[in-house]
């Protein structure tokens, strides 16, 4: 084939092509816009980062179908086809990721929950680690961390702890013979000793030989929540103990071979034997922490950098040369700011990244 026989038969294809490539070109810029705009965003911010690059590819798609050197005909088979493509994949999304996806667009759209709150779902319980467009992070209570498919959360009940607190109870039996009033009593005062507000009794059962009760207060700060239960089972034999009662069984006070004025009540002991305030949870969800701390200092990011423009607009309209002046050290200082926050955003990335 000669040169002109090959430039004649590349010729009608040059526009098509021509395109074909800018719209590559727009789809790598518009690509490398997205992941610019969210690398430093806060862990559910990546939902909508997938999310926007998916849309991208679709349209890149059919953009790519339509530009192409081909018939009409063809053209319209290919979006035929790819129409058909999509609704089956949407049919079997209950079976596929494209599920999982669905499940991430509609968790997000819920906002039933965000990082750093606790979850339950099924035998899971945890605090929210990390989100994502096809599954859930938890960061459990043995410091282990679990994926969860958003599909599997949008099928089964999910539970979340409320940031404006929640009720920690704990349960003991003990015998009829025991006066309920000076029980009561007793599990009231652990109640409070243990840092719970509106601390209350139920009694939850009259068995055969004992009597459940029920001690329930409400935790206003949930960071605690593990610490609480444990702190309040604590307080509940260190009061019953106080006021004379055993947390023993009637069946052990029938079989046992000792004479009826002895107690078993261990004596009293001045150490420690708890962990300090919050430090089991500060021990098993440091993940979870750091997806909290993240979030809340994007949003002190944004705040800075909304403050920094608006400074830098009454510049632009200012004619006084030392208010000028003033406003350029307060963009300078905001500018330092922002900086700080950006490298602690990203020190603290890189440290969650590691766990």
């Amino acid at each position: 084939m000669s040169p002109n026989e090959v430039r004649e038969f590349i010729l009608p294809y040059i526009p098509s092509l021509l395109s074909m490539a800018g719209l590559i070109a727009l789809l790598y810029g518009a690509n490398y816009l997205i992941r610019l705009r969210y690398e430093r965003q806060v862990i559910q911010d990546h939902l909508q980062q997938q999310l926007l690059q998916a849309v991208l590819v679709s349209l890149g798609a059919i953009g790519l179908i339509l530009a192409a050197p081909i018939s009409e005909v063809m053209k319209g088979q290919l979006l035929t086809l790819s129409g058909i493509l999509g609704s089956a994949v949407i049919g079997l999304s209950s079976t596929t990721f494209v599920g999982n996806a669905l499940a991430g667009v509609m968790l997000s759209a819920l906002g039933q929950f965000k990082s750093g709150d606790y979850l339950k779902v099924g035998e899971h319980f945890g605090r929210i680690s990390d989100r994502g467009l096809f599954h859930t992070e938890i960061q459990t209570t043995e410091r282990r961390l679990t994926t969860l498919p958003n599909l599997y959360l949008v099928t089964n009940p999910i539970e979340v702890v409320p940031a404006s607190g929640t009720v920690v109870s704990a349960t003991c039996s003990l015998g009829y013979d025991i006066s309920r009033t000076k029980i009561e009593a007793a599990l009231r005062k652990a109640g409070v000793q243990a840092g719970l507000d509106e601390a209350f009794v139920q009694i939850r059962e009259l068995g055969d030989y004992s009597v459940t009760y029920r001690v329930a207060g409400v935790l206003g700060d949930i960071r605690e929540l593990i610490t609480s239960h444990s702190r309040l089972r604590a307080a509940m034999i260190d009061c019953l103990h106080e006021a004379g009662i055993e947390i023993v069984s009637p069946a052990f006070e029938n079989q046992r071979s000792w004479s009826s004025s002895h107690s078993f009540i261990p004596c009293p002991t001045d150490v420690e034997v708890l962990p300090k305030l919050g430090a089991m949870e500060d021990l098993v969800f440091d993940k979870a922490d750091l997806a909290v701390s993240i979030e809340r200092l994007q949003q002190k990011l944004t705040a800075l950098e909304d403050e920094a423009q608006e400074l830098r607009n009454k510049m632009t309209v200012e004619e006084n040369p030392e208010a000028i002046e003033r406003l350029e050290a307060q963009i300078a200082r905001k500018e330092e700011l922002i900086e700080v926050c950006k490298r602690t955003i990203q020190a603290r990335e890189d440290k969650r990244s590691g766990l």
